[in-house]
């Protein structure tokens, strides 16, 4: 249960902070509207917006998984993940939040 609920903290605290929140507070106080001008690029946003996510849980399933823990610092992982994207790249997470983030633009 303890493990579960840490990387749901770390899970909601980090990305939606990153992605939600500080965008609304920026679009805000903005008084930026969107509009959906071009299908295409709405379509290469989504595709971004959804690779991320699966991106995302994949990493964060590894960190739970093989790490035993999570990403968030309070509860770090007990095992060093050197498989599946972390075998390649130092940090995928960030890859994972760089292209949801570039979907939102």
């Amino acid at each position: 249960m303890g493990l579960i609920f840490e990387w749901l903290i770390a899970v909601i605290v980090f990305p939606v902070n990153m992605l939600v929140i500080i965008p609304a507070i920026v679009l805000y106080y903005t008084d930026y509207t969107w509009h959906a001008n071009n299908v295409g690029w709405t379509i290469v946003g989504v595709a971004l917006l959804l690779l991320g996510l699966v991106f995302t849980a994949w990493t964060t399933g590894l960190f739970a998984r093989k790490g035993k823990g999570t990403a968030a610092p309070w509860c770090p992982p007990k095992n060093l993940i050197v498989e599946g994207p972390y075998a390649y790249v130092r940090n995928p997470m960030i890859i994972s939040m760089f292209a949801m983030q570039n979907a939102e633009c």
